[in-house]
């Protein structure tokens, strides 16, 4: 042997080798730990991509219609007011329709974490409106296109804050609406979280 091919030899006995089981090692070790990354599920409150259901002045606002999700944030528009004659928000998508979907329980008395009967329009009410062409009942124009308002046949409504010191409106609601040009829609998983 030459001497160039003894040190070679040399080289890969006490340097080369243990580096490549040192590599192989680590190789093992990384598949090992990254083939058992647990699957995503997402939070059970938040199965639509729709904000969560906080209680905390976040600003959001979210709902499924018919299995579509509408999450609004302060980005387009949301309203609240917590007064002696009632609770009002308001949350619009903007898109073609611009829907806004409205919720109120009126008088002064607002109990929290209790169901509100969204078909008695004299305690509690959802309301939706917007404009463009639509599955709903129009004002001004020919079937189906205009400006649209739509109160909800059944449903409810549940207040868990109304904090009118922090001024936070918090809960949830669901509600059906009846149209005319579409099927029954369906409004569920409905959240709100305004700081007014």
């Amino acid at each position: 042997m030459t001497q160039f091919t003894t040190f070679m030899v040399s080289c890969y006995r006490t340097t080369i080798r243990p580096l490549l089981g040192l590599m192989s090692a680590c190789c093992l070790i990384f598949l090992l730990t990254t083939c058992n990354k647990p699957v995503y599920k997402p939070d059970p409150d938040n199965l639509f991509g729709l904000p969560n259901a906080t209680q905390s002045g976040a600003n959001t606002f979210g709902y499924t219609m018919n299995g579509q999700s509408y999450a609004i944030d302060m980005s387009q528009y949301l309203a609240g007011s917590y007064s002696p004659q009632g609770l009002f928000v308001s949350g619009t998508y903007f898109n073609t329709q611009n829907i806004t979907m409205n919720i109120g329980i009126l008088g002064s008395a607002i109990k929290t974490n209790s169901p509100y009967d969204l078909s008695d329009t004299t305690k509690a009410f959802a309301l939706v409106n917007g404009t463009g062409v639509s599955c709903f009942v129009n004002i001004n124009a020919n079937a189906g296109q205009g400006n649209f308002h739509v109160y909800a046949l059944g449903g409810s409504a549940t207040i868990t804050r109304a904090d009118s010191t922090q001024r936070i409106l918090s809960g949830t609601f669901a509600c059906t609406l009846l149209s005319p040009f579409c099927d029954t829609l369906h409004v569920e998983n409905g959240r709100f979280d305004i700081k007014y």
